[in-house]
């Protein structure tokens, strides 16, 4: 909120003070005492992305995707190195509260990954225990408070 009027969180669009909803995006404004707690979304986040940390680093059916040649290496940069990295930086954005579009696609990216990267570990081998494991949760949390914050 600056002296002009009312910034819009979504889209920084500079709306006139009395204003409830954003004149470009329709997002509803929140007064000064109404902030949003997200919280919640941050912790799935460090979660999700340790979880593939760890697992990038000491799952014994995706280690010798980093030593298989390329194509191994470009799935286990794409499947665990990004959404690690991705995951961390939507949580230090939402953290800081700020939760436009660029940090909602990529909270909802870091967990389609998430879901395709423990997804691809049931298909080479751990069968239903990856179904039942708490990674599918994780994400799955993740996109929901994600689609939450998109609808706010």
């Amino acid at each position: 909120m600056t002296a002009t009027g009312k910034i819009c969180p979504r889209c920084g669009t500079n709306n006139v003070e009395e204003a409830d909803f954003c004149i470009k995006c329709g997002l509803k404004i929140r007064s000064s005492g109404e902030s949003p707690n997200h919280e919640s979304l941050v912790y799935l986040h460090i979660l999700g992305s340790s979880y593939l940390l760890f697992t990038a680093l000491l799952n014994r059916l995706v280690l010798p995707l980093f030593s298989a040649g390329s194509a191994g290496l470009i799935i286990y940069i794409l499947l665990y190195i990004i959404p690690i990295i991705s995951g961390f930086y939507v949580a230090y954005e939402v953290s800081r509260k700020r939760t436009n579009r660029a940090v909602i696609a990529i909270s909802l990216w870091t967990a389609a990954m998430g879901v395709i990267g423990t997804g691809w570990l049931f298909v080479i081998g751990l069968e239903l225990g990856a179904i039942i494991g708490p990674a599918w949760l994780i994400f799955l949390a993740s996109a929901i408070k994600t689609t939450y914050l998109i609808r706010r």
